[in-house]
Parts: structure tokens; C-alpha cells; sequence
């Protein structure tokens, strides 16, 4: 079994990343998982519903960190 996490943006939190570090190592027996960290989409202040859901549908793997 294959899984993959997106993350919107960076984790930056140690308790975060520590947590990550022994997940992965306990679901390594069972499971491989990815965790990609994809930039954060910046939506402006104000922006129409169309402008929104315009980012909204952009796909997340083409925004990869």
C-alpha cells in the first residue's frame, strides 16, 4: 500500500516534524508514505468567488516544494 500527504505550505513546527519522523517509521512496516509539502496559495484580500475558485482548482502536484 502506497500513501501520500499533501501539506499546504511548510511544517515548520519541530513537535510537527518529530511527529511526522515516527509515523512514517511506524507505518513503514505496513504502508510506504510520502509527505509532499506544496507551496501555500496566497489569495488576495477582497478576491471575487471566480478568482477563488480558480486557485482552488489548480492541481496540487504542479505547485511541489
Amino acid at each position: 500500500m502506497h500513501i501520500t500527504i499533501y501539506a499546504a505550505g511548510k511544517i515548520k513546527e519541530k513537535y510537527f516534524t518529530d511527529a511526522i519522523a515516527e509515523y512514517t517509521k511506524r507505518l513503514g512496516r505496513y504502508c510506504r508514505l510520502e509527505i509532499i509539502e506544496v507551496a501555500d496559495e496566497k489569495t488576495p484580500d477582497g478576491a471575487s468567488e471566480a478568482m477563488e475558485s480558480q486557485i482552488k482548482r489548480k492541481p496540487l502536484y504542479a505547485s511541489a516544494i
